[in-house]
C-alpha cells in the first residue's frame, strides 16, 4: 500500500491532500441539494446544476419581515460586476417597506463569505451601496455583514458570494430597525459622487446653524428642518448642479464650500427653496474647479421631510492632473499661459479663472505663474 504521507509528502503534500478531499466533497455534494431555500419565490435547489438565482436576473425577492432565508452557494458561477471581488454569487432582491436601517448578515454561514449590496434593481447592478468580506460583528472573523439606509419602495440587490471562489451553505439574516438617518449630523456626512441617489430625511433632526437671510424663500423663514448630509468632490472644471425636485415633501437644500462642522455663512456656495415649484424640490448650482470639496446639506422647510432622488450633474472640462496644464501636456508652460491671457477678462465657469470669482484676471496670472513647471 501507498502511504497518503509518500502521495503527499511534507507541507505542500498536507495541502493537496485538503484540496483533493475539499474536491472530492464537491463534486459529491453537486449531486444533492445545490440551491439556497426561502423568501419569496424560493424553492428547491437544482440536482448537479447551479442555484435557481444563480444570475442576478433569477434573484429571489424578499421583503421587510421576511423570516432568515437558508441559502447556498455550491455550483455557483460569478454574475456580476468586479467592484467587490464578491464571486460564486446568487442574488436576491429586497424590496423595502419603510425607511429602516437595514442589516444583512451573513454571520451563520460554513465558508468565507463575501458580500455586496446595490441601490435599485436594474440587471446588471451599477450603484454599489457598500460590499465586505470579513466583518467584527460576526464571530468568525470571515463571514460577511452590511448595514445601509433602505428608502420605502425602492428596490436594492444582494449579492451573496465567496471570498476567492470560496462556497459553502448559510443563513442570510436581513433585519430593518426605525433609525434615526446614518448622515443626520454634519460630522456623519457621507459621500455622493454624480449621478443619482435615493435618500430619506425621515427620523431625523434638525441641524444647526439656520440659514442666513438671502435664503429665506416662503414667509422669509431660514429654518432649516429634518437634514442630512453629504460631502462631494468636485470631478469636472465647470457647474455642478444638483437636483432634488424628485421628492415627495416640500424641500429645502444647501452647498458649502470644504467640510466645516458646523458651517457658517462664509462657507455657503449656494442655497434654494422652490427651484421646481412652491412648495416642491429645490435646486443649486455653482461653479466648481476639479478637487473642490463641497459639502452638501438636504432638509425640508419648516421642519417638512420625506424622501426622494438627489441628481448630481457636473458639466464641465474633464479633470487634469493639475488645473494649471490648460493644454494638458504634463506642464505648465508658455501655451498655458497664451490661453489664460487669449480668455482674459471673460468667465470660463473654470480654469483658467483659478479662484472662480467669475473673471480670468490679475489673481488667476499670478496662480499660473507660481506652478510653472512640471506638474506634480
Amino acid at each position: 500500500m501507498i502511504k497518503v504521507s509518500k502521495m503527499f509528502g511534507g507541507t505542500h503534500g498536507s495541502r493537496a491532500l485538503a484540496w483533493a478531499i475539499a474536491t472530492g466533497l464537491a463534486l459529491a455534494s453537486s449531486t444533492t441539494l445545490a440551491a439556497g431555500v426561502g423568501g419569496r419565490g424560493g424553492g428547491r435547489g437544482r440536482v448537479g446544476g447551479a442555484p435557481p438565482n444563480n444570475t442576478c436576473i433569477d434573484a429571489i425577492e424578499i421583503v421587510e419581515g421576511d423570516p432568515p432565508v437558508p441559502f447556498s452557494t455550491i455550483g455557483a458561477t460569478t454574475d456580476g460586476p468586479g467592484d467587490c471581488a464578491t464571486r460564486q454569487d446568487i442574488w436576491y432582491r429586497y424590496v423595502a417597506q419603510s425607511v429602516k436601517q437595514v442589516t444583512v448578515s451573513l454571520c451563520d454561514s460554513d465558508y468565507d463569505t463575501h458580500l455586496s449590496v446595490y441601490d435599485g434593481g436594474t440587471c446588471p447592478p451599477t450603484v454599489l451601496l457598500d460590499c465586505n468580506d470579513d466583518s467584527s460583528a460576526c464571530t468568525s472573523p470571515v463571514r460577511s455583514q452590511v448595514v445601509f439606509l433602505s428608502v420605502a419602495g425602492v428596490e436594492y440587490l444582494i449579492r451573496v458570494g465567496g471570498f476567492f471562489a470560496s462556497t459553502g451553505t448559510g443563513t442570510m439574516t436581513v433585519t430593518a430597525i426605525d433609525t434615526p438617518g446614518i448622515n443626520d449630523e454634519c460630522p456623519q456626512a457621507l459621500e455622493i459622487f454624480d449621478g443619482t441617489k435615493h435618500f430619506s430625511t425621515v427620523n431625523t433632526t434638525d441641524s444647526k446653524p439656520g440659514l442666513p437671510p438671502s435664503c429665506g424663500a416662503e414667509n422669509g423663514t431660514i429654518a432649516f428642518g429634518a437634514d442630512i448630509w453629504y460631502t462631494y468632490i468636485a470631478t469636472c472644471n465647470g457647474t455642478l448642479t444638483v437636483n432634488q425636485c424628485d421628492i415627495n415633501f416640500d424641500g429645502r437644500m444647501a452647498l458649502y464650500w470644504g467640510h466645516n462642522c458646523p458651517p457658517d455663512d462664509a462657507d455657503l456656495a449656494g442655497c434654494n427653496d422652490d427651484a421646481c415649484g412652491i412648495g416642491e424640490g429645490p435646486i443649486v448650482t455653482v461653479n466648481v474647479t476639479c478637487g473642490d470639496l463641497l459639502t452638501l446639506r438636504v432638509g425640508g422647510w419648516g421642519g417638512d421631510f420625506g424622501a426622494g432622488i438627489l441628481v448630481l450633474t457636473c458639466d464641465g472640462g474633464p479633470c487634469l492632473p493639475c488645473p494649471w496644464d490648460l493644454d494638458g501636456n504634463g506642464g505648465v508652460q508658455l501655451a498655458d499661459l497664451q490661453t489664460l491671457i487669449d480668455q482674459w477678462g471673460t468667465n470660463p465657469g473654470g480654469p483658467p479663472d483659478f479662484d472662480d470669482d467669475g473673471v480670468v484676471a490679475v489673481p488667476d496670472l499670478l496662480e499660473l505663474l507660481a506652478r510653472w513647471g512640471s506638474c506634480p
